[in-house]
């Protein structure tokens, strides 16, 4: 037994070492350990401002981003109607260019059958005025008088008539 004896001896430097350890704890947990857990009280705490100050700042961010979207596609909505817009007016104004186009060249016909029309008058006019002479010169060679303006006026006019009937 003998071989076991000296494990465990109970001796006075063993008493005096754990009331050492004792008192020193004591101390510690009096001058230290108080100031060690306010302190980890303190950043612990700090910590958590941190992360809820972030978590503020992330719903932020959030609130702003989902303001900013909806402003975006509400511009987006706009630019849509201001093109829709745009698109009504230039097909409208491209049928008032048609149209006032269609009448100009409706009028631009009107004034050309009339201007043909006074053409063909002077035409005729001036058709009557040659066969009115020569018809003149052939009566009057024919029968070898002159007649008067009224005279001639008046076979013209007749031969005129006669001749436009057929």
């Amino acid at each position: 037994m003998e071989k076991y004896q000296d494990l465990i001896t109970f001796d006075w430097n063993l008493l005096f070492s754990a009331l050492t350890f004792l008192a020193l704890l004591l101390i510690a947990y009096k001058f230290f350990f108080k100031k060690v857990h306010d302190f980890m009280e303190a950043r612990s705490q700090a910590v958590q401002d941190q992360l809820d100050n972030a978590k503020t700042a992330q719903e932020e961010a959030d609130a702003r981003l989902a303001q900013y979207e909806n402003i975006v596609s509400d511009a987006e909505e706009k630019g849509r109607e201001i093109i829709k817009e745009a698109r009504l007016d230039a097909n409208a104004r491209a049928e008032k260019i048609v149209l006032d186009a269609h009448d100009e060249a409706g009028k631009i016909i009107s004034k050309a059958n009339k201007d043909i029309e006074i053409e063909k008058q002077q035409a005729t006019q001036a058709m009557k005025d040659q066969i009115a002479e020569l018809a003149i010169e052939a009566a009057g060679q024919i029968i070898g008088e002159e007649l008067s303006k009224s005279g001639h006026d008046a076979i013209i006019d007749d031969v005129i008539a006669k001749a436009g009937e057929k």
